[in-house]
């Protein structure tokens, strides 16, 4: 009888525990994001208000990101959700102890995230969507041909280093404009 009953407290208390999840993001909104996020989370039995606590922290600068991701530490979150290149670079470097599962649009290897695919390793794993950085170079050709006298070209980029797609692009457009006879004209911002 005492087994029984220490079993269902057990299972009552596992029930009532309320997780906290943070949501970090670059941008003005991530709409989209934060309702497949809701809609996974509730599938799985996971309600806002009754056993979830869900906090979302947008920010439309990258100085923005680090203090979303501070907080959610101060708190001792139990997960970091974070989405793009750069949130998710924030988080890894702010915490080794907090599961932080990023929903990247880079290459997760490339970008530092994870060592390998197959062996993430650390206390990050994820979603990538490639955006792979060879599309800039096909699209620099695809430009040259559109207008064949194009001589030079201005590459707007961060030059703080916060995304690493950004410099594998550059490096790719540096090596390619040459073979177009194309000037690249960097532009940090």
């Amino acid at each position: 009888m005492l087994v029984a009953l220490c079993s269902r407290l057990e299972a009552q208390a596992q029930q009532s525990r309320v997780y906290s999840v943070g949501l970090v993001s670059l941008g003005s909104t991530v709409n989209e994001a934060v309702k497949g996020l809701r809609d996974g989370l509730k599938d799985a039995g996971y309600i806002e208000g009754k056993n979830l606590l869900l906090d979302v922290g947008i920010t439309k600068s990258y100085d923005g990101l680090r203090p979303i991701v501070q907080s959610y530490i101060e708190k001792q979150f139990d997960i970091i959700v974070s989405t793009g290149a750069s949130a998710p670079l924030v988080a890894k470097k702010s915490t080794q102890h907090i599961p932080i599962v990023f929903i990247g649009g880079a290459d997760p290897v490339q970008a530092g995230l994870v060592k390998s695919m197959a062996r993430p390793e650390g206390n990050i794993t994820g979603i990538a969507r490639y955006r792979d950085t060879e599309i800039y170079g096909k699209r620099l050709e695809v430009f040259k041909e559109a207008v064949p006298n194009l001589r030079r070209v201005i590459v707007l980029y961060n030059a703080r280093g916060e995304n690493p797609t950004h410099f594998a692009s550059l490096r790719l457009l540096q090596k390619i404009a040459p073979k177009l006879g194309v000037t690249i004209i960097e532009k940090p911002i």
